[in-house]
């Protein structure tokens, strides 16, 4: 018989994001890629602002090359589906997202943001 101690009894749920090139994006100049690059920043700091975005940040060493960023959030997933629709590199057709509900349990893990 297993020992049921180690089953959590509570768990803290936050919205996880995957942000994945697109399959086909357009074909961008650097100065066109920089441009968006930025606003997608300037974008993600205005939510962690909001208090909605807890944490986000490139992926580097992946496997899958597609895979570029993910993102903790605070706020339920149908919320950041509906944010990700004005993110400048998903309305430019470069990235798409993946969004689910990721569970730990409670209090093991917490958020410092992270711009000024």
């Amino acid at each position: 018989m297993t020992d049921e101690s180690v089953i959590p009894t509570a768990f803290d749920t936050f919205t996880f994001v995957i942000l994945r090139m697109a399959p086909n994006p357009p074909v961008q100049s650097d100065d066109e890629a920089m441009a968006q690059q930025l606003a997608h920043l300037g974008f993600l700091k205005s939510l962690q602002e909001q208090g909605k975005l807890l944490a986000a940040g490139p992926l580097l060493g992946q496997a899958d090359e597609s895979v570029r960023g993910i993102a903790f959030f605070s706020v339920p997933p149908d919320e950041v589906r509906a944010l990700f629709e004005k993110d400048p590199h998903v309305v430019g057709g470069t990235m798409v997202v993946d969004v689910m509900e990721w569970m730990t349990p409670a209090g093991g893990v917490t958020f410092t943001p992270a711009w000024d």
